[in-house]
C-alpha cells in the first residue's frame, strides 16, 4: 500500500499512532476515516469487467469497530479509488464489510438514541455494485431489528413509566397496545409508583415473546412483583423496537 498517497481522495495521516496488525490511518474525501484493516481485504470483480477490485475495511483501532471501507481498482499507475464523496460519507455506526456474490455488503447499526452502545436497536444492510468508477446501490436498504435490544426496550419502557415520562414511554408501544392499555389513564394508575425495576428472564418460551419480571416500589413503601412476557415488533421509521403485547401475572405473596 505504498501508493496510498498517490490516490485521489485518499489522505494518509502519519500523526496517528501506529497500531499493530493494522495499516495506516487514512481520511477519505467524503468523510470516512480509520485504520486500513489490510489483512481483512477482499478482492472481487464488483464491476464485472474482468478485473478484481480491492475492498479494504476501515476500523477505529485494535477493537476493529468498522468505520467504512476503501474500494480500489487497479490501473497501470497507482490504484484508483472507486466511489464518490457521497458514498464515502454514507457509512454508519459500526460498519461491517463483506463481499457476497460479487456485491459489496455494508451493514451498520442504528438506534433511537437511548440504547447502550453495545446493543443499538437495528441494523441496516446496503448492497452495492460498481461500474468501474462509482459505487451503485443495487437494492433498497433493508433495516431489521437487533434481537439483543429487545430486553433493553422493555427496561426502558418501565423506567420511563417510573419517571412519569408518559409521552416518551408511549413511543415504545405500538398504536394497538397503546389503545389496549388506555394510555390516558397512566397518570392515575402509576401515580404512586416510585421505582420500576425490570429483570429479563431466561425462561424458555415457544413463542417470540421476551420473559421478564417487574418489581414496583411505591411511594408509601409497598413492593409488588409480576412475571410475564412482552412481544415486540421492530419499527424502522423509529429505529426502535416497540412493545406490541404485555402479559403479566402478579407473583404470589
Amino acid at each position: 500500500m505504498s501508493q496510498l498517497g498517490q490516490i485521489k481522495g485518499v489522505s494518509v495521516d502519519p500523526s496517528q499512532p501506529e497500531v499493530a496488525g493494522l495499516g495506516p490511518w487514512v481520511t477519505l474525501s467524503g468523510g470516512a476515516a480509520g485504520y486500513l484493516h489490510e489483512t481483512g481485504a477482499v478482492f472481487s470483480d464488483l464491476s464485472r469487467d474482468g478485473h478484481a477490485e480491492a475492498v479494504i475495511p476501515m476500523v477505529s483501532g485494535p477493537d476493529l469497530v468498522g468505520t467504512g471501507a476503501l474500494v480500489l481498482t487497479p490501473t497501470d499507475a497507482a490504484p484508483e479509488r472507486v466511489g464518490d464523496d457521497a458514498f464515502y460519507g454514507s457509512f454508519g455506526t459500526a460498519t461491517r464489510v463483506t463481499v457476497e456474490s460479487g456485491e459489496l455488503i455494508l451493514r451498520h447499526l442504528v438506534g433511537a438514541g437511548w440504547e447502550p452502545s453495545c446493543c443499538l436497536s437495528g441494523e441496516v444492510t446496503r448492497r452495492f455494485r460498481s461500474d468501474g468508477t462509482t459505487m451503485i446501490e443495487s437494492a433498497a436498504p433493508l433495516e431489521i431489528g437487533n434481537p439483543a435490544a429487545k430486553g433493553f426496550t422493555i427496561d426502558r419502557f418501565y423506567f420511563l413509566l417510573g419517571q412519569k415520562n408518559y409521552d416518551a414511554a408511549g413511543i415504545l408501544l405500538t398504536d394497538a397496545e397503546k389503545a389496549r392499555t388506555a394510555v390516558s389513564q397512566w397518570p392515575a394508575w402509576w401515580q404512586s409508583a416510585a421505582q420500576m425495576t425490570v429483570n429479563i428472564l431466561s425462561t424458555p418460551r415457544t413463542d417470540d415473546m421476551v420473559p421478564f419480571r417487574l418489581v414496583i416500589a411505591t411511594t408509601d413503601g409497598r413492593i409488588a412483583a409480576w412475571q410475564g412476557a412482552a412481544g415486540l415488533v421492530y419499527n424502522p421509521s423509529l429505529h426502535s423496537w416497540q412493545i406490541s403485547l404485555v402479559a403479566l401475572q402478579p407473583e404470589a405473596v
